[in-house]
């Protein structure tokens, strides 16, 4: 759910150039890499859930576009029944901000298809439950605001659910649960939303964003920061091109890059829990930032 603004900002500093440009201020004048930054923060923009996870495309295995239809078929219930559904119930997970973010939408749409999903006995019934309790249900008010989120959210595509169509990308820099079908739905989740987690960490505020930074900066029409827009979702599918070529390349034949790095802390995840985040492993699951 969102967080205050201005929480979880990072002024950096001025001892390198990517302290300066990537992580601190920046140039005022052009789009920077701390610009940039601030746009993956701000949940009213396009970039504000580019690391978000569309759980409920993931609980149903629907593609984009066919989300709504999957949770209608999976509920019973007509389409236009389940939409107005939809926008009552997000109420409940929605502040009393006068305009909530796209952001807060995206949640509060999620939220309620999980809602619905968690209490209708079917095959999706008991990760749907994991996934609301773990993340929503600590959020849900007691009586409903008067926004709503849009049902058309839910087709919403992340880089995550981008990511679950590659394979073997996948497996290096965001494998899934050990233990596979076997792992309880709750453990199961909770590795992967912490594996999440930190992969957007790195992504973001480590040496890789340099990568993606320059992703991003491809698809602005300029670099002038009082002109620059914020770019569509093509830039997840570009990024993730960019991680797939480097994967397939040796190191041999190519400079250390965003992939190794994101690579490496998939591989040491264990390890990089106890040494640095050993509270992790038992914190409420919405309690742990993004």
């Amino acid at each position: 759910m969102d967080a205050p603004d201005g929480e979880d900002d990072d002024t950096g500093g001025t001892d390198t150039f990517f302290a300066w440009f990537f992580r601190g201020r920046g140039p005022a004048s052009i789009v920077s890499g701390a610009t940039i930054q601030e746009r993956f923060r701000n949940r009213a923009g396009p970039l504000g859930t580019f690391f978000d996870d569309n759980h409920v495309m993931a609980v149903l295995g629907a593609a984009a576009g066919g989300v709504s239809a999957a949770l209608a078929t999976a509920l019973g219930r007509p389409d236009r029944t389940l939409q107005a559904e939809l926008r009552q119930l997000s109420r409940y997970y929605l502040t009393r901000a006068k305009q909530p973010t796209r952001g807060a939408r995206f949640d509060a749409a999620q939220a309620a298809a999980l809602e619905l999903l968690a209490h209708h006995n079917g095959p999706h019934q008991a990760m749907a439950e994991t996934i609301w309790r773990q993340l929503y249900r600590t959020y849900r008010l007691s009586t409903p605001v008067t926004a709503e989120a849009e049902p058309e959210l839910l087709e919403t595509t992340t880089f995550f659910t981008l990511l679950r169509q590659r394979k073997e990308l996948r497996d290096a820099i965001w494998p899934p649960p050990r233990g596979g079908t076997a792992t309880e739905p709750a453990d199961a989740f909770r590795e992967q939303h912490v594996r999440a987690q930190l992969l957007s960490a790195a992504a973001r505020l480590g040496h890789a964003f340099i990568d993606l930074y320059a992703t991003v900066a491809d698809h602005l029409p300029t670099l002038d920061a009082a002109t620059a827009i914020d770019p569509d979702s093509a830039v997840a599918t570009s990024y993730l091109d960019d991680l797939q070529r480097q994967m397939n390349r040796s190191l041999y034949d190519r400079d250390w890059a965003a992939y190794d790095e994101l690579a490496a802390l998939a591989e040491n995840h264990d390890l990089v829990l106890d040494t640095t985040l050993p509270d992790v492993r038992q914190a409420p699951l919405h309690e742990i930032p993004p």
